[in-house]
């Protein structure tokens, strides 16, 4: 069973379809993860860290929210990240060691331009790779009807 990472937030806006999220990560030191969660290597750590995710359905601006997000999609984001990009350089390189030190270089070169083309253009492309949390709403902003 793959555990759960949660982290509350603030809905700070929506744009677009976007939500930008306010995340406390003062409390992270506290809990039985410590820094080293999954959440908050995803806030890059520190007091305050802002997430902009794709905003689902009712979400609105003042929302509190609970960021979801299962440890296994973090080592795919890190497979993505550094695995990928590894491999793709060295089979540049080695491909290109056929024909030389110089080749070698530029096909570690051209492996390291591709992987970062792939990474960067075609993976937010494809739904389902990127490791996105879920985002549950826990406490809805008042209506300032009332």
């Amino acid at each position: 069973m793959d555990e759960i990472i949660e982290h509350p937030g603030l809905v700070q806006a929506i744009r677009e379809g976007r939500a930008h999220i306010t995340v406390n990560a003062s409390g992270c030191d506290g809990c039985s993860h410590g820094g080293g969660c999954a959440m908050n290597k995803l806030v890059r750590s520190g007091r305050e860290a802002h997430m902009e995710l794709p905003a689902p359905p009712g979400l609105q601006v003042g929302d509190q929210v609970l960021l979801r997000l299962p440890e296994s999609r973090i080592a795919q984001g890190a497979a993505l990240g550094y695995v990928l990009p590894t491999l793709l350089v060295l089979a540049g390189a080695g491909l290109g060691n056929i024909h030389g030190d110089l080749a070698a270089m530029l096909g570690a070169a051209l492996g390291f331009v591709l992987a970062l083309g792939f990474t960067r253009l075609l993976v937010p492309r494809i739904p389902g790779l990127l490791p996105l949390p879920e985002i549950v709403v826990t406490h809805p902003a008042p209506d300032p009807r009332y």
